[in-house]
């Protein structure tokens, strides 16, 4: 988690204009998992467990918070609920025309469905695979992986926070600061600013 790089906004621009490329079979389903976790700060195995019943209303539009239960969130102490950014949901709502033009319309159907024939979501793994791919088409280089996106989102929280650590840690849904803490960057001249300002 600390050892992936935090995502400029030029790189970011760069990975959602790869995944614009008509070649990529899942486009839509790739980019919706890039958003909840640049968006909404979920991790991979969160977004993963996601159902259409847990991102549609009864009337089948899209729901304006999205929450994860608790036995699918890391310590499984507490589900952790998320205001749904209007991107995000637009690209929900994309999945889900995508995946009702393939036959699965079930609320028990996973968001992020595998290709076979069963209801299983996408492997950790393939999920790591096809944002590797992603990146590459994009060329944006350095420790990539499903975090990313957490961390990227991390510090653009904080930063929309005025660098209030306690709002990210909410944010997050962190138990502890520390946590919070080792997600964040810091630049040694601002450091080295502050003490020669005091």
């Amino acid at each position: 988690m600390a050892k992936c790089k935090n995502l400029t906004d030029e790189e970011i621009q760069q990975v959602l204009t790869a995944f614009e490329n008509p070649r990529l079979r899942y486009g839509k389903r790739d980019r919706l998992f890039f958003l909840l976790g640049l968006k909404l700060g979920y991790r991979c195995s969160e977004m993963l467990s996601l159902k259409l019943k847990d991102v549609l209303q009864e009337d089948g539009q899209v729901v304006d918070r999205i929450t994860i239960e608790r036995r699918f969130m890391k310590l499984k102490k507490r589900s952790r609920s998320v205001v749904v950014h209007p991107v995000v949901k637009a690209a929900i709502k994309d999945q889900v025309e995508d995946l009702a033009k393939r036959g699965f319309t079930d609320l028990g159907t996973y968001l992020f469905k595998s290709r076979n024939k069963a209801n299983k979501p996408l492997s950790r793994m393939q999920a790591w695979e096809n944002l590797q791919k992603i990146f590459r088409m994009a060329g944006v280089k350095g420790k990539l992986g499903t975090h990313v996106m957490r961390r990227s989102f991390a510090n653009r929280v904080y930063e929309k926070l005025g660098k209030d650590l306690f709002r990210t840690m909410v944010a997050l849904g962190h138990s502890h600061i520390a946590s919070t803490v080792s997600y964040l960057n810091y630049h040694q001249s601002e450091v080295d600013q502050a003490i020669l300002d005091i």
